[in-house]
């Protein structure tokens, strides 16, 4: 096994096992909770969760799949729910799978290739993911 190998299974199955505590948190919520917010400039759990699905989407598909990056960052601070819990935990889940997938497939020599997200450069794929 590879180090490549080895950065691959353990990178696939943290984000599986964070996802499932992410999705068990949200289990503890209901739909008003986690759009609740103590104070205008304060995000809710769900402004989090969005951010997070955009954040993966830019960092690890896009940046280091090589996709287009497609992610509208303010939406995901300005929603104020009419997104439900079931949907959240979906997104999520679609979007780990999804990060999994190009995590699986980045080959070694991706792995120490730079890549430049939001304008910021890393030294290697491996440090954005």
């Amino acid at each position: 096994m590879t180090t490549g190998d080895l950065f691959r299974d353990f990178s696939t199955r943290k984000l599986t096992q964070l996802a499932e505590r992410i999705d068990a948190c949200l289990d503890r919520l209901n739909d008003d909770q986690i759009w609740a917010r103590a104070s205008e400039n304060e995000n809710a759990v769900g402004n989090l969760v969005l951010h997070l699905i955009g954040n993966t989407g830019q960092w690890i598909v896009s940046a280091v799949g090589g996709t287009d990056d497609i992610r509208q960052r303010d939406e995901e601070f300005n929603a104020r729910g009419g997104v439900s819990k079931a949907e959240l935990k979906a997104r999520l889940a679609a979007r780990i799978a999804e990060v999994n997938a190009v995590i699986a497939s980045v080959s070694d020599a991706r792995l120490a290739e730079q890549v430049h997200v939001q304008r910021y450069e890393t030294k290697s794929v491996h440090r954005s993911v």
